[in-house]
């Protein structure tokens, strides 16, 4: 049950982690999100959410943002560790469901993997090292 935790290890928090996040990810439309990706040389994926006043008032803002947060946190152990994640919701009047962001986050990281894969085919797509320029270090750092 622990690998299913959303612990502040895989959250992006500091607004200088976004900045880079978008200057330096790859961006990502799969399904009804938008994904800036970008390798961070640790052991685990974090997730940083975007969710502008244009997606509606408060209330369906923080709706979409625990329903962004849940898909990834149940999803995570899926996902190639090594990554920072902004998911932004493309369509404002959408109703979100939890299966759409699963599917989209699984889909956005088809695409990176695969991505990987043909940047460096001597080593294995999905892995941390993968990533060009990914250096490992402890996530409590």
């Amino acid at each position: 049950m622990a690998e299913q935790s959303f612990p502040k290890t895989v959250r992006l928090r500091k607004t200088k982690e976004y900045e880079v996040a978008y200057s330096e990810g790859a961006r990502y439309k799969a399904g009804p999100l938008l994904a800036y990706v970008r390798p961070n040389g640790l052991t685990v994926v974090r997730l940083g959410l975007s969710v502008s006043k244009k997606v509606g008032k408060a209330y369906r803002r923080n709706r979409v943002k625990r329903l962004f947060r849940e898909g990834f946190r149940t999803v995570r152990v899926e996902l190639p560790a090594g990554y920072d994640v902004i998911l932004i919701p493309l369509d404002r009047k959408r109703r979100y469901t939890l299966e759409d962001v699963r599917r989209g986050l699984r889909r956005v990281f088809a695409q990176v993997t695969s991505q990987v894969a043909k940047a460096c085919p001597e080593r294995s797509a999905g892995t941390p090292e993968a990533a060009p320029g990914a250096r490992m270090r402890d996530p409590g750092q």
